[in-house]
């Protein structure tokens, strides 16, 4: 069982860029770098932490109730940038649908 898991939502290259044609190989994401940071003191005070990407990993709404499902974490926690504020809304609200009794924290 894990104490925190973090999402980093899902968004589509056509969330991110709408309907401009920006060819291919501009796609690149950035990884998560404040999650990263909360991940690395949690785990130096002796906390069980995991980093859901749903960004690079390409994850649906569905597969991240699934690893919830089996991390099974005490607390989640979202952040997000600007341009996937919405999509972390969306997600957080299916989990919390899904998962009622756990501690859902969502900057969104």
């Amino acid at each position: 069982m894990l104490d925190v898991e973090f999402i980093f939502p899902p968004l589509s290259v056509s969330e991110r860029y709408g309907s401009r044609n920006i060819g291919r190989g501009h796609e690149g994401h950035l990884p998560p770098l404040g999650l990263a940071s909360l991940a690395a003191y949690l785990i130096g005070k002796k906390y069980k932490v995991d980093i859901i990407d749903a960004l690079a990993d390409e994850l649906t709404d569905k597969e991240i109730i699934e690893k919830i499902t089996q991390d099974n974490p005490k607390a989640i926690g979202f952040s997000a940038l600007t341009s996937m504020f919405h999509r972390a809304a969306i997600t957080a609200e299916k989990l919390k649908k899904k998962f009622p009794e756990k501690l859902i924290i969502n900057n969104a």
